[in-house]
């Protein structure tokens, strides 16, 4: 909405930050606290398709996730794997969404706004041109094979059963085939006359109502690790000689204990294997099926990077990278996993190096000198936070009134239309030129209180304007 970027093409200091970026040069910027790090960094990405705000935990994500969507809408979170625990973690569909719809909009080529912590460049992945090959687009009169349309969806990570029920499942029923992909809302279902699709329409899992007939459907992998046959096969063969090689190895030390361990728990994942491929989490054995694997860091083409607390951002690559390698030196020598599972994330430098040759702006709180990242310019914003008003209105009133008289343009961001029009109605009984302003495009000039529909966790002033 152009009525949140109007403050900030009044301030000397933001017209700084774009200059130094025209020049293709990185900043570091100070002052920006709570929200107004969200507005700050919503005004910079005007122009870029592709925004990567790269911040130092998981809480943190998620309150800038929570102010930026007050601000645009392609804005979207990927979160970090627990590299030691995800396959238990109760939390591991939720988070493999969550990855998987980003995705998806890399491999449409929509602009977007992500939200991860450094961590999350550091697995390794599926180059994204494979993933690019892999979807599936179904439109009416298409011809597929039932028995082929079936071995698509196993081998793309979807569960069969005999009735859908949450996403990343698919059933059959005759000629009638429904799916429920991890990124679309509700689930698709397909109607074939012989080999011919006939018709396609969404529809609701608990009523089995039709919401709507559509001509086609993409349907996208319900897992990040898409194995053909052979490379199952070849990845198999590769396990089991590391297996064999390992057992032989801890016999010869006398570590009976640790080499039955290892046997046990690497035939377990091999017979899971062996029984259903797509319904076991691979992550752990990426480097036995896969050759050519890569960091998110590389499915990004000509993005800006927003770094928040860079130190902090390097840090926690630091506890990842240090808990991750104690884990597997003690699995490694007790038995628990094969040496290929010890390296499947990126060396923490290298991630530092590639966000590092980006364009980016590095935000901290106060002004320090910043290491592992190279800073070509410095600007510091002066700015105040305010605190929601929370239904206080009299203490809004007051401040209102202070304000209107040092002639400050106030934007007030409400819940809903229905609240901003009868705050507007409240506002002006007590002579406050307050108005709603329905689409968000209109600059609030001072003296003039103007209310929109949005959400910030907090509010902020630039006194400087």
């Amino acid at each position: 909405m152009k009525s949140f970027d109007y403050p900030l093409l009044q301030l000397n200091e933001f017209e700084q930050v774009k200059v130094c970026l025209s020049e293709h040069k990185s900043c570091q910027v100070t002052g920006c606290g709570e929200s107004q790090l969200a507005h700050f960094i919503n005004g910079l990405s005007n122009g870029y398709k592709q925004k990567v705000i790269v911040t130092f935990s998981a809480t943190k994500a998620s309150q800038l996730y929570q102010d930026l969507k007050g601000f645009a809408d392609d804005v979207v979170m990927y979160p970090a794997k627990d590299f030691i625990f995800f396959s238990a973690d109760v939390h591991g569909n939720l988070i493999l969404q969550q990855r998987l719809e980003f995705i998806q909009k890399i491999v449409e080529d929509k602009p977007f706004t992500v939200i991860l912590t450094p961590d999350a460049f550091m697995d390794k992945i599926m180059p994204i041109e494979k993933i690019k090959n892999n979807y599936l687009e179904i439109a009416e009169g298409s011809i597929i094979q039932m028995d082929a349309l079936k071995s698509k969806l196993v081998q793309m990570g979807y569960e069969p059963v005999v009735q859908i029920d949450g996403p990343g499942q698919f059933a059959v029923r005759g000629s009638i085939v429904d799916i429920y992909t991890l990124t679309d809302e509700v689930p698709y279902r397909i109607d074939f006359w012989d080999d011919e699709v006939d018709i396609i329409k969404s529809f609701e899992v608990e009523s089995q109502r039709s919401i709507e007939n559509l001509e086609s459907v993409k349907i996208y992998p319900a897992s990040e690790y898409s194995l053909t046959k052979k490379e199952i096969q070849a990845g198999m063969a590769k396990i089991r000689q590391d297996l064999d090689q390992n057992v032989e190895k801890f016999r010869k030390d006398f570590k009976t204990e640790e080499a039955n361990r290892l046997r046990v728990t690497v035939e377990e994942f091999l017979t899971n294997m062996d029984i259903n491929p797509s319904q076991v989490a691979v992550d752990s054995y990426v480097n036995y099926f896969y050759d050519n694997l890569v960091s998110l860091l590389d499915y990004f083409e000509n993005p800006i990077f927003f770094i928040d607390e860079p130190k902090r951002v390097t840090e926690q690559l630091n506890v990842v990278d240090a808990e991750f390698g104690d884990s597997m030196a003690n699995r490694l020598q007790k038995g628990y996993v094969l040496p290929g599972q010890t390296d499947v994330i990126w060396d923490k430098n290298q991630i530092i190096a590639k966000i590092d040759s980006g364009e980016k702006v590095l935000f901290t709180a106060i002004a320090k000198k910043i290491q592992g990242f190279s800073v070509d310019d410095f600007v510091e914003v002066g700015s105040r936070n305010v605190s929601p008003y929370n239904g206080k209105f009299e203490i809004l009133v007051q401040d209102l009134k202070k304000y209107k008289e040092q002639k400050y343009a106030v934007l007030l961001v409400t819940g809903s239309k229905t609240r901003g029009q009868r705050l507007a109605e409240d506002l002006r009984e007590f002579e406050i030129s307050a108005f709603f302003e329905e689409d968000g495009e209109r600059q609030v000039m001072p003296g003039e209180v103007m209310i929109i529909k949005g959400q910030l966790r907090s509010g902020f002033m630039y006194p400087m304007i």
